[in-house]
């Protein structure tokens, strides 16, 4: 019944492997997390309630495309002047999977 895995590695908004690019903020400043609700946090929690010794790992690939040099989730830099917002959202992806 068990595969024997012990580490989760979540990405944060879209990866190279995602079906297509996204991520929880828009323009406006707006998060919304209920993609990951909806897909996400059900099979963690299952995956959670096999092993509850599992670790759980999030992993940025990219900041949202309005946030960076290029504009786009491919390629470019944060910007200087995004900093401070990538961190809260940051801080709201782990906020909001604590609280499930």
């Amino acid at each position: 019944d068990s595969l024997g895995i012990s580490c989760l590695r979540l990405t944060v908004g879209s990866s190279d492997f995602s079906l297509s690019p996204y991520h929880y903020q828009d323009e406006n400043g707006c998060i919304d997390f209920r993609r990951e609700e909806a897909a996400v946090i059900p099979v963690v929690q299952e995956a959670l309630r096999r092993n509850p010794n599992l670790k759980v790992i999030a992993s940025p690939w990219s900041a949202p495309a309005h946030m960076k040099t290029s504009g786009n989730l491919v390629g470019g830099q944060l910007l200087e002047s995004a900093v401070s917002s990538y961190a809260n959202l940051l801080l709201q992806y782990v906020v909001f999977f604590r609280r499930h």
